[in-house]
């Protein structure tokens, strides 16, 4: 993301976004559930993925990115309690936060 995302053209910048919020939204329900993914590992998982939204939020909210406030939320609601979902938004909101 840091290196050459602003080469994507749109089309594929919508693409890795949609994918990276469906995997913290997958990884957001795999805590607890049927997976075979220990907590420790969702967690490592879960600070990656809230890097690359912040990544993605600093380059492309609002102008490209005019959904991140849904799709954030999306991540937040897509597990039954309060968890990785919920750490991966705030860590997200707390990385922008610091580098804006």
């Amino acid at each position: 993301v840091q290196l050459q995302y602003g080469e994507l053209d749109r089309k594929d910048a919508a693409m890795l976004r949609s994918n990276v919020v469906e995997t913290a939204r997958m990884t957001a329900n795999s805590v607890g559930g049927n997976s075979n993914m220990k907590e420790s590992e969702c967690k490592l998982i879960a600070s990656k993925l809230s890097d690359m939204l912040s990544d993605l939020a600093a380059r492309d909210f609002p102008q490209r990115w005019m959904e991140f406030w849904t799709d954030l939320l999306s991540i937040w609601t897509a597990e039954e309690d309060v968890g990785i979902g919920t750490k991966i938004c705030l860590d997200c909101l707390i990385i922008l936060i610091e580098n804006c």
